[in-house]
């Protein structure tokens, strides 16, 4: 299996994309009162990065296919050295965070439904607590790990946001 593929496109730092999914990723976490500015920055940047495919996707076999199974992600993490394990296993958070938060509907047509991925997505982010260690980056993923569920909420009432018409209006007028 190859691992993270190199060519994402990523959305500029300056998007106004970035500022609205900070705004709704904020009165989100504000809902579920769990307002952390560090952890809804990092989900807000990863609702705006997996705006791109290739980004949700990134994680990709030796022909280049893209993998969506997360027993597929795992077997890829355990072939790797210790800093390309921590990129999967981080990509395995986000994307278990990012399904089971915006779309656990479709979860449930897989063989195993949200509650694995749950799971998944809190260990993969412990795994990358553990290996950053004392980092400040170590304590965001031990945050992330202990609150996956409330961050799936967070999302899902984020969801309703977007799927507000205003919104809808909103993301029309901007341009990717």
């Amino acid at each position: 299996m190859a691992g993270m593929r190199s060519r994402r496109v990523e959305v500029p730092r300056d998007h106004p994309l970035r500022k609205f999914f900070g705004s709704i990723t904020m009165l989100s976490f504000e809902g579920i009162n769990f307002p952390d500015p560090e952890v809804v920055t990092y989900v807000a940047n990863l609702l705006t990065d997996f705006v791109q495919v290739d980004s949700l996707y990134a994680l990709r076999d030796e022909e280049g296919r893209r993998l969506e199974y997360i027993v597929d992600m795992l077997i890829l993490a355990s072939e790797k050295g210790r800093a390309e394990e921590r990129q999967t296993r981080k990509h395995i958070g986000d994307y278990c965070l990012f399904l089971s938060g915006l779309y656990p509907e479709s979860l449930n047509r897989r063989a195993v439904g949200p509650a694995y991925y749950v799971s998944q997505g809190k260990a993969a982010y412990a795994t990358v607590a553990a290996i950053d260690g004392v980092h400040p980056s170590g304590q965001l993923f031990r945050k992330l790990s202990a609150r996956f569920e409330g961050c799936v909420t967070a999302l899902n009432l984020g969801k309703e946001y977007l799927q507000d018409p205003f919104y809808q209006y909103l993301l029309r007028q901007m341009e990717l």
